[in-house]
């Protein structure tokens, strides 16, 4: 990262990159006991900023899959973007169970957190749950895709650039190679926990 990588952390992994790397970044329900604070398995609505190209094609606002999820607050030294936000007020509860909603309103859901020339892209909730929450693949395949080369063309990042044939090709397949490894570590985690 500090020769311009980009680290991708779903879910619960964010917190283990925000205390290793020293990010300027708190997870807000961390220390919360769960009769304040919780949720699992459930749906939340989020604002996206979709000018950013890890939400490229996203709509302004879409659900997100959440169970034990962090909910970020950026620090003084903090330099990226939020790239999903809850909302300001209120419950961002779309469908399941949310005990404090007031713990993440107006906090991010999702974050590109500059690391010395690179990005650490913390995701907090789960955009592959399962094979089923397909409205979130496409923010997990543009992370995957976020390099230097992108990034530094960022915000002047343009998605209808009229690519060669041979750019799209490289690209459907990279798409179409990440989604069978998505799909056989789920199958193989899902083998495994079905055994205990």
């Amino acid at each position: 990262m500090s020769q311009g990588g980009t680290l991708i952390c779903m879910n619960q992994s964010s917190n283990f990159a925000i205390e290793k790397l020293f990010l300027p970044v708190e997870n807000k329900v961390a220390q919360l006991k769960c009769k304040d604070f919780f949720t699992g398995g459930s749906l939340m609505h989020v604002s996206i900023n979709n000018a950013h190209p890890v939400m490229a094609g996203m709509p302004k606002n879409t659900y997100i899959f959440v169970s034990k999820s962090p909910v970020f607050n950026t620090l003084k030294e903090f330099e990226g973007e939020a790239l999903a936000k809850y909302q300001p007020n209120g419950s961002p509860l779309a469908s399941g169970y949310l005990l404090g909603s007031e713990y993440m309103n107006d906090y991010a859901a999702n974050l590109d957190v500059h690391h010395g020339a690179g990005h650490v892209i913390l995701l907090g909730f789960q955009p592959q749950w399962r094979d089923q929450s397909m409205g979130t693949f496409r923010i997990l395949f543009n992370a995957l895709l976020f390099n230097q080369n992108v990034a530094k063309a960022h915000p002047q990042y343009l998605i209808l650039v009229q690519p060669s044939v041979r750019s799209i090709r490289k690209r459907v397949t990279q798409h179409v190679s990440v989604q069978i490894l998505l799909s056989l570590a789920l199958f193989t985690t899902d083998s495994l926990s079905n055994k205990n």
